[in-house]
């Protein structure tokens, strides 16, 4: 018999048929075939990659006008953690270990648990692991 899903990923597949942000599944992560996030992230628009000596990071489109590229940094959150973009790099070393991402460049459309928009002026980044 097949598992069932998750509570976070039923949740996930529910705002996925809504369609307020951008997501990425298990199975189109795997055709992307990719090992690094970075990769799998710049394929959703409005996400930009900035690559410096430090590593990559990802600015957003959409932020709430701050400077006038209107790019801004996400905030990013791990099965519902917020984090920061060193616990991704670290938390995720394969991306055979995504079950899903979202992403949202609006608070209007943010599920309420992850909008930090009033804070940081950007959208947000979920990242779901198996």
């Amino acid at each position: 018999a097949a598992t069932p899903p998750s509570r976070q990923m039923a949740e996930f597949e529910d705002r996925r048929r809504i369609g307020n942000g951008h997501y990425l599944t298990a199975q189109e992560i795997d055709k992307i075939a990719s090992s690094d996030i970075a990769a799998v992230l710049v394929r959703v628009p409005s996400l930009h990659l900035n690559v410096g000596t430090g590593g990559w990071t990802i600015k957003m489109r959409g932020g709430v006008g701050f400077n006038p590229a209107n790019l801004c940094t996400p905030i990013y959150f791990v099965d519902g953690v917020q984090s920061t973009i060193e616990d991704v790099r670290r938390v995720i070393p394969q991306m055979s270990d995504i079950k899903g991402i979202e992403v949202y460049t609006q608070s209007e459309i943010m599920p309420p648990g992850f909008d930090h928009s009033s804070m940081t002026g950007c959208g947000s980044i979920i990242i779901w692991t198996r």
